[in-house]
């Protein structure tokens, strides 16, 4: 039940930000919004505030914004039609979809930054045998305050440092059990795949983080800086996780859908409301950014069709050209949302098993 609800709480409140985006942008670029939508299918809930119609409808896997003479053939040159503004409005409407769900996960990022984000300690949970750091001396349960002389907060921080820290030794200062100690461990090299299937080489000591949560909050002007650099970080890492899957660097097997979401938002729920916000935020950008992807049916694609209507001073692609792309489009997501949910399915097996 709670795996139903939070995917369901998930959802609704990324597809709210994406279709509030273009409402709000229509309405600020005079254009008449005849219908603001959550959901397809038979309305559930709905009412009547001036000439836009807002509904809540049964099917909740997406939402709509129609505005007036938006689809191909219905514009009558009416100024508060959407065919009637200019291009650069257009596509201003179009992109402030995707540029919601940014807005959002940084706003997220920033209540997160600002409350109190989760962290891992750098607490020594177990040790590896026969690896640098159990060879050294360091115990389970000591607390790592500094590698290589530089302070550190958490255990990603120790483990950057690590990585980054030279193959000839580097120094640990630690405390056990209210005692400062410096040990000197000569990390061990090698090779692993990273999200994105490229092999790199890292320094690893063979040590495993205890189960303990920090909770670190930043001042308003730091939890701004650390959201902004955190929603660009996933921005990027989404970005090229798409170009790994067109390239074939990340396997399609990997990929997951609307049953792996679900049941991300329902452990993500289970573990803290800070991890259920982070996992909202990610999810956003991830909206957002595949939205923006130059493909027909997603935003994206609008917004290239626009770009030629520009090029080619006011001569739109022709509708016939449009609705064939889209199309084509259209069965190639079908196929991609089988492939996915398969995975997904597959997974829970596995992990059940």
């Amino acid at each position: 039940m709670m795996t139903v609800l939070a995917f369901l709480v998930v959802l609704s409140a990324l597809i709210f930000v994406h279709e509030l985006g273009h409402f709000l942008v229509a309405r600020w670029c005079g254009v008449l919004v005849e219908r603001f939508s959550i959901g397809f299918g038979k309305e559930f809930v709905g009412w009547t505030r001036g000439h836009t119609r807002y509904s809540i409808c049964w099917i909740p896997f997406g939402g709509y914004v129609k505005m007036g003479g938006e689809e191909a053939g219905t514009g009558t040159g009416k100024p508060w039609e959407f065919s009637s503004k200019p291009v650069w409005a257009r596509a201003l409407i179009i992109f402030a979809g995707a540029g919601f769900n940014m807005l959002f996960a940084f706003l997220v990022f920033w209540y997160i930054f600002a409350t109190g984000h989760p962290n891992l300690a750098a607490a020594v949970g177990h040790l590896v045998e026969e690896h640098p750091a159990a060879a050294a001396g360091v115990k389970v349960g000591d607390r790592v305050l500094a590698v290589g002389g530089v302070k550190i907060q958490t255990w990603d921080d120790m483990t950057k440092q690590i990585r980054n820290s030279s193959p000839a030794g580097v120094s640990l200062s630690l405390d056990r059990e209210g005692e400062r100690i410096e040990i000197v461990v000569v990390p061990m090299v090698k090779e692993i795949k990273d999200i994105f299937g490229k092999t790199r080489t890292v320094n690893m000591v063979g040590i495993g983080p205890a189960q303990e949560i920090l909770m670190l909050k930043a001042g308003p002007f730091q939890a701004a800086g650390k959201a902004a650099w955190e929603t660009l970080r996933i921005t990027g890492y989404t970005y090229r996780g798409i170009w790994g899957v067109f390239t074939g660097g990340i396997p399609m097997k990997s990929l997951s859908g609307p049953v792996g979401i679900a049941v991300l938002s329902g452990r993500a729920a289970e573990l803290g409301f800070a991890y259920f916000l982070v996992l909202l935020a990610t999810i956003s950008i991830n909206l957002g950014v595949i939205n923006l992807l130059p493909l027909p049916v997603f935003d994206g694609g609008h917004l290239m069709f626009l770009a030629v209507e520009a090029l080619r001073r006011g001569r739109a692609v022709s509708e016939k050209v449009q609705l064939v792309a889209q199309q084509v489009m259209v069965f190639a997501l079908i196929a991609l949302m089988l492939v996915v949910t398969y995975n997904d399915f597959v997974g829970l097996i596995l992990k059940s098993g």
